[in-house]
């Protein structure tokens, strides 16, 4: 579509031809009809009317029509026409025309039409949302092309976009760009920036921008909240118990959400006690606890040991009306592998296929790993035959764990076909964590020299050596050395220098990941000189739920937490006993009776019912055990054994 270049907006019609003396509708599709009829636009502003209803609607075919309507009339449209037009393509009914609404604007740039910064940001906001970094960066590039300065819109959309994405780098740059151009920094941009850097553990970055924010604008619980939760991503139990207690004192009111973050750092790095005091001044305040509550404290439950408890939370999760999600059936999975409760996991596996539930791919990343840790070869390949006949493709994660126990087993030429075919796959190949775990295996096997050979694959390939990459490989060549032999173009001074290199990065990686003893609250500068750290590009899994491949990743690595410092609590908070640990969950419905009083009955077929009885249990398991045996609940047909 070629848009007019001559004559600025007007009226088109004289006054005698305005459109009151025209048929009135109020439908905007008959009207532009009408218009076409007589082939005159009325009014530039009852156009751009009329182009905004259809526009809402997503209707191109109309939105075509009526600017066919403007360029037979010889009239340019202004910047408001264009904008309806490119939201037209947006709201296609079709799907979204991205493609569409960018071509409208750069030719608007080209033929010199009316042009403002907001036609970039309805771009920017678009694909922010959709988090499509590239696009991104090419609008941001025809946006100083065309001499457009950015906004606040336009900066608030960029940060965000990068921090749900995790591109902390491009971050970085948009921040340092806002500087550059005198925007005033809002909350939205602070609280954009305090995600970016709180979801990649930068606390001291976040801190610095933290403390900026206060300078700038007025407090508020949002802010206080992302900054908590940044602390909970990183662990830091006391300073984020600090933050809570500034944030009091500020007089402002935390929320359902600001506790959650609070349940959340302590159910991962503190105690069930800890987490159980959180619970009751949560209660205490008169928040009713969410979905996410009760997964914490399943997780909670379940590091410390409780499987029973953990359960138990999550039939009381059903009774207060909050539906099971595949979350939290994880969750569930994962505090039992955890504590070796194979049976039981195998049981709730089943009941959750039961309920209507999907696996995911954490799902059955838990099952391979719980059955090859226990040597259980045939069962861990039949459940990575299911995943297979489903939607949910293997991963890094999955691929690893494999891998490693059929190497542990001596099944080297299995692990082998496995390893090819990960690298064939489709996934994030950057990442050192497949070959260091088989690296590892082969080494504890004795099978030196396979080992190496991976070593130089993973150099070819120009996957990233961390510093436990460096560390096996200085494990390799001592073992190598004492067996006398040789490393194949590799001299004995460059070994000794790798051994070296292996031990700087170990002590660089402890040193990293010592955060400092600086606060919010103290108001002490510690600048870390925003560190360039690895950015994985994150592009890739974006639905994918972070905390479950969290906690997918301990079950798998058998990681044991050792913060054992404990939360400040104000004076004024009851202290959880151990007693009233046990008390709480019947506090939720008994003293909360009133508040649960809409909630949904609990359904019949409820996924833990069963395992109150140990015939359940096992009858539980036979079952999944045969389902397992006729190819899962994907298929019919016997399973293969895997390959020799």
């Amino acid at each position: 579509m070629t848009l007019p270049r001559r004559k600025t907006v007007r009226l088109a019609l004289s006054k005698s031809d305005s459109y009151r003396e025209m048929p009135f509708s109020r439908d905007a599709a008959s009207r532009l009809n009408i218009w076409i009829e007589v082939d005159r636009v009325p009014d530039i502003v009852e156009f751009g009317k009329v182009v905004r209803e259809l526009a809402s609607n997503g209707d191109i075919v109309s939105i075509e029509e009526a600017m066919g309507l403007l360029q037979r009339n010889n009239i340019k449209p202004n910047a408001y026409i264009i904008l309806e037009m490119m939201r037209a393509h947006l709201n296609d009914r079709r799907g979204a025309d991205d493609e569409g609404a960018l071509a409208i604007l750069l030719e608007a740039v080209e033929n010199g039409l009316d042009v403002n910064v907001r036609l970039f940001n309805l771009l920017f906001s678009f694909y922010g949302k959709e988090r499509r970094i590239n696009q991104l960066v090419r609008l941001k590039r025809e946006m100083y092309k065309a001499g457009i300065a950015a906004d606040e819109l336009t900066y608030s959309a960029l940060i965000t976009a990068f921090a749900k994405s995790k591109e902390v780098r491009l971050g970085e740059r948009a921040y340092q760009d806002m500087k550059r151009d005198n925007i005033r920094c809002t909350e939205k941009i602070y609280g954009a920036m305090l995600e970016l850097y709180g979801g990649s553990n930068r606390v001291t970055a976040a801190e610095k921008v933290f403390r900026s924010y206060l300078k700038d604008c007025e407090p508020s619980t949002r802010m206080y909240t992302r900054m908590i939760c940044a602390y909970a991503n990183a662990g830091q139990r006391m300073k984020a118990s600090r933050c809570f207690e500034d944030m009091k004192k500020h007089g402002l009111e935390p929320t359902q959400v600001t506790f959650n973050a609070l349940l959340r750092c302590e159910t991962r790095y503190g105690s069930v006690k800890s987490a159980g005091n959180i619970l009751l001044a949560m209660l205490k305040r008169g928040e009713k606890p969410d979905a996410y509550t009760f997964v914490a404290l399943i997780d909670a439950f379940g590091r410390d040991g409780d499987v029973d408890k953990a359960l138990e939370v999550f039939m009381l999760m059903r009774e207060a009306g909050e539906v099971p999600t595949t979350r939290s059936f994880n969750t569930v999975l994962t505090a039992c592998l955890r504590n070796s409760e194979v049976e039981k996991a195998s049981n709730v596996f089943e009941n959750m296929q039961r309920s209507g539930i999907k696996p995911d791919r954490v799902t059955y990343n838990l099952l391979i790993s719980a059955f090859g840790n226990l040597g259980d070869l045939d069962k861990m390949w039949r459940v990575y035959e299911i995943m297979g006949r489903s939607n949910e493709s293997p991963d890094v994660h999955t691929f690893t764990q494999m891998i490693v126990a059929f190497t542990k087993a001596r099944r080297s030429a299995v692990a082998r076909q496995l390893f090819q075919k990960s690298l064939s796959k489709t996934m994030k190949k950057t990442h050192p964590m497949l070959f260091n775990e088989y690296t590892d295996a082969l080494i504890e096997a004795e099978q030196f020299e396979e080992a190496l050979e991976v070593f130089e694959l993973q150099k070819k390939k120009g996957v990233r050596q961390n510093a436990k990459s460096l560390r096996l490989k200085r494990t390799l060549y001592d073992k190598l050395k004492k067996l006398n032999i040789e490393i194949e173009g590799v001299t004995v001074g460059e070994a000794e220098e790798d051994s070296a290199e292996a031990n700087e990065a170990l002590a660089e990686e402890e040193i990293s990941h010592d955060d400092g003893s600086s606060t919010v609250l103290s108001g002490k500068e510690a600048d870390d000189g925003v560190k360039d750290a690895y950015v994985s590009v994150g592009t890739s899994d974006l639905n994918a739920d972070a905390d479950e491949d969290i906690a997918s990743m301990e079950v798998l690595e058998n990681e044991s937490d050792s913060v054992t410092s404990r939360v400040e609590s104000s004076s004024d908070d009851e202290v959880a006993d151990d007693e009233d640990i046990d008390e709480l969950i019947e506090q939720l419905f008994e003293e909360e009776e009133e508040v649960f009083a809409q909630a949904q009955a609990v359904q019949e077929d409820d996924p833990v019912a069963s395992l109150e009885s140990e015939d359940n249990v096992v009858e539980a398991r036979d079952g999944f055990q045969d389902r397992v045996a006729d190819g899962g609940a994907h298929g019919k047909g016997s399973a293969s054994q895997p390959p020799k």
